[in-house]
């Protein structure tokens, strides 16, 4: 922002050099500090994230981000949340434990040595050998988790010594002149603070407070997170929160829409009443109109379209006869088995059925103290028979949940009292409540809305 690059850029420099022929001073200490800055800034936002995988919040210091389950998780989610097939070399890794250890500790190693390039200004070769190992993190981003940023790669500019190299290819630059601009503290003072700061921030982990408003002050501690169970001497499955859309067809087939539409929106926030305890007459509207932003969206690309695209193909969008839309608990099960996603436990947010064209759900709202559990019921768009509510066994913590659980108390009125003596004997853990609807005309559903925490 403040460097002097208009001495050389500008269109005054330019026709001075050019065409008046008169020479400018490359003042290394006046010209040298914003390429200093620059190249501090990019190299920090990797050494942040190394420092962020190293550390953990509470400011200890260890590796289990190399030694344990962790890179295994972390790259396989992107593709498995995508639905697109891993590569063979994505696949390779995932399932070879000493390969994703070594992977880990060598992603590490790519975040910490750029910074090493502020000791290597004098450097060129070595400087330059740093910033491609920069530009080799970005790159190898793209091959392992699918997440291609070439913008990134411009900042590689940083890491070279241009003077040196191009005086190498008989290309020297002038470094004497009329021009000599003046020193002023006022750019000296910014960047002593921006670096200060930036190494505050990182050491702090400022980030991790999800509320950070000091751009561009940043850690970088997104994937910092251990992704795996403890002990990471073990090997255990991985929970994961997903959100799924699925198009029912005529004759029993299905498809699910991975990736739904960037301009519609996210399936993640269309569901995330189903993970709240507020009343169910408040949640209600918000699962109904998530299915009805859905159908919307289908309708609107279905007037000039009969397939619409996802992340590994086409989804037609004309014939369904029904739509599902689950909030789901899948896992990555535990090695040797292979990665993949497999269902723990899933329910339904809302539900639209072309025939009848209507929208259906049912919502549970959780509250109380102690031994003392009330759990409010609202349903929308059902011919109610009979109400039920069910838990599932704890899909955070258990690999194999089995068949949901009946949930012993009484009615009264909407609200469901929960009975103290069966809440108190349940082990600690999250449970999901499900509201099993079955209908006059005999058909049943499970709803997905609320957790009971024990």
């Amino acid at each position: 922002m403040f460097g002097r690059a208009g001495d050389v850029w500008s269109l005054d420099s330019l026709i001075a050099r050019y065409i008046r022929n008169r020479p400018i001073d490359l003042n290394q200490s006046v010209y040298w500090w914003p390429v200093i800055l620059g190249q501090f800034a990019v190299s920090t936002v990797y050494l942040g994230g190394f420092y962020a995988k190293w550390s953990t919040p509470d400011f200890t210091y260890n590796f289990s981000w190399v030694f344990s389950d962790n890179l295994r998780n972390s790259v396989a989610l992107p593709w498995l949340i995508r639905g697109e097939a891993m590569p063979w070399n994505v696949d390779i890794i995932v399932n070879t434990p000493w390969l994703w250890k070594l992977a880990a500790a060598g992603h590490l190693v790519t975040q910490a040595l750029p910074a090493f390039a502020l000791l290597s200004l004098r450097r060129p070769w070595l400087r330059l050998s740093e910033g491609l190992v920069f530009a080799a993190g970005v790159v190898l981003l793209k091959l392992s988790m699918g997440m291609w940023n070439p913008e990134w790669l411009i900042l590689t500019v940083f890491f070279v010594d241009w003077e040196f190299f191009l005086r190498s290819a008989g290309i020297p630059l002038a470094r004497t002149g009329e021009q000599h601009p003046e020193r002023s503290w006022g750019p000296t003072a910014y960047a002593l603070i921006f670096i200060l700061l930036n190494v505050i921030i990182i050491v702090i982990r400022y980030d991790d407070r999800g509320s950070s408003r000091l751009y561009p002050l940043s850690s970088m501690n997104f994937y910092s997170n251990v992704a795996a169970a403890k002990p990471y001497s073990e090997h255990h499955f991985y929970p994961r929160i997903l959100d799924e859309l699925i198009l029912r067809y005529p004759g029993g087939s299905s498809r699910k829409w991975h990736c739904y539409p960037p301009h519609a929106p996210a399936i993640g926030s269309l569901a995330l009443a189903a993970y709240e305890n507020s009343p169910g007459w408040e949640k209600i509207g918000r699962q109904v109109g998530a299915m009805e932003g859905i159908v919307g969206t289908l309708r609107s690309l279905g007037a000039s379209q009969n397939q619409a695209a996802d992340c590994v193909g086409k989804v037609d969008i004309k014939t369904y006869d029904a739509i599902d839309l689950f909030a789901s608990v899948l896992r990555i099960p535990a090695y040797p088995a292979r990665a993949e996603f497999r269902v723990g436990f899933h329910g339904l947010v809302s539900r639209y059925e072309k025939r009848h064209n209507r929208i259906i759900a049912a919502a549970a709202g959780v509250a109380g103290a102690g031994g003392t559990m009330k759990i409010s019921v609202a349903t929308e768009g059902l011919d109610i028979g009979r109400i039920k509510l069910l838990l599932a066994n704890d899909p955070w913590h258990n690999e194999i949940v089995g068949s949901l659980m009946e949930l012993p108390g009484i009615w009264e009125g909407n609200t469901y009292l929960v009975d103290e003596i069966y809440f108190k004997s349940l082990r600690r853990g999250w449970y999901p409540v499900v509201v099993r609807v079955t209908e006059n005309s005999g058909s049943s559903y499970d709803f997905f809305s609320g957790i009971l925490y024990r």
